[in-house]
């Protein structure tokens, strides 16, 4: 049965320490995570849903730093970005659904986030905006390996003659979170003319400086391959490296 998705309003936190900081510049690096914290025991991701026996309750324990905040599902049956360094690029399904569709994270880095559903990121200190310059995505196996292969809950093959995308879509938001700054789109699949790229199999730059000074982030997916219970491809997509002028 294909998972239906909604949009959660539920908190995320990710962990002191993965972030570094150089002439006024915080790359957000997802690195130095504490390994108990990890997507695991394998890359189903068990110990970050409920009904495990090593579950985290991600909503109050991990957080970058006192100023970024992940936003998503508490619980990642329900949504949320994972911190994971599963690389399986083989295994189809969810049962590899924590896995990025390459051999780690941005720039040979060992942990990345996995992005599942409608997410956001955003300034943990009331009011706070600064400008988001760029993030580093890429395709999850998850995602990857259905459009490249179809699947068994209805995705098809992506193809050049039937003209198919799956597209990340990133808005930006002041800190009253209603005026709406920007839009920034980026296809992690694009069939949609004869020299478009297909499925993007490594990570790539999105630059986000035209969405200005933010207070968030919010991150949707879309696809071509729609079905009646919504988008047939796998809402899931990698980021990494997300660089903030403070």
């Amino acid at each position: 049965m294909k998972k239906i998705f909604y949009v959660l309003v539920i908190v995320l936190m990710v962990a002191t320490g993965c972030s570094k900081e150089e002439n006024n510049v915080k790359v957000l690096t997802f690195e130095d995570v504490p390994a108990s914290y990890l997507a695991g025991p394998t890359s189903a991701g068990e110990s970050i849903k409920s009904g495990y026996s090593g579950y985290h309750d991600a909503a109050t324990d991990i957080r970058f730093d006192s100023e970024v905040t992940e936003y998503g599902g508490v619980n990642y049956w329900s949504f949320g970005i994972a911190v994971s360094q599963w690389k399986d690029k083989t295994v189809a399904g969810a049962a590899n659904e924590c896995s990025v569709y390459g051999n780690g994270g941005h720039s040979g880095s060992a942990t990345f986030g996995v992005s599942f559903g409608a997410t956001s990121i955003y300034f943990n200190t009331t009011g706070a905006e600064y400008v988001i310059e760029e993030m580093w995505v890429m395709n999850s196996t998850y995602a990857a390996l259905s459009m490249m292969n179809g699947d068994a809950f209805g995705a098809k093959i992506f193809s050049y003659v039937d003209g198919d995308w799956f597209k990340l879509t990133v808005k930006g938001y002041a800190s009253n979170s209603t005026v709406e700054t920007g839009t920034v789109e980026f296809y992690l699949a694009d069939f949609r003319t004869a020299t478009s790229p297909g499925v993007v199999t490594e990570w790539s730059k999105v630059d986000l400086t035209s969405l200005g000074k933010v207070h968030s982030l919010k991150f949707e997916l879309s696809s071509s391959d729609i079905g009646s219970w919504g988008m047939n491809t796998p809402g899931y997509f990698c980021i990494d490296d997300i660089v903030v002028r403070k």
